[in-house]
């Protein structure tokens, strides 16, 4: 019985440190949604054979109200020619880098962006695959639909 109450500690114990570790990341960047349904969130921006992997969550505003009615607000529906070459890009020192694509021309992010806020949780994620920048630049800045424009995001090399 002791052994089982000593292992059951020691799995909590383990599940509120990696509860805790992953609360204490602090974002590379945030830019707030300009509805104010969601704050955006990179939480990775790294470089690895010629490609920058950009990642974005996203979370509630401090103090959102609870409600009882899910908040949705479609980003982009497709990543048409005008958004992938207006509104989904990296700024890097003197230069703009539009996203990869595949041998079919399918940029690589996602199809569809939606954010669904049910009080205080939010659902939604974005990532994109660009060609990286110089190995002297350190940061860029990133532009997604909506007027969502984070600075300054610093690069970690892989």
């Amino acid at each position: 019985m002791k052994i089982k109450h000593s292992i059951c500690t020691g799995i909590a114990l383990l599940a509120l440190f990696v509860t805790t570790a992953a609360q204490a990341e602090e974002p590379l960047a945030e830019a707030e949604l300009s509805s104010g349904l969601a704050i955006a969130q990179v939480t990775e921006a790294s470089r690895a054979d010629g490609v920058l992997t950009v990642r974005v969550g996203f979370v509630a505003p401090e103090g959102a109200r609870n409600t009882t009615q899910s908040e949705r607000e479609t980003i982009y529906g497709s990543v048409s020619r005008n958004v992938y070459r207006q509104d989904l890009y990296i700024i890097a020192g003197e230069n703009r880098h539009l996203l990869l694509a595949d041998t079919e021309g399918t940029p690589l992010t996602v199809r569809t962006l939606q954010i669904t806020r049910d009080g205080d949780r939010v659902s939604g994620t974005w990532w994109g695959k660009f060609p990286a920048p110089e190995e002297d630049i350190e940061s860029f800045s990133l532009a997604l639909p909506g007027g969502m424009l984070f600075d300054n995001v610093p690069i970690s090399d892989e």
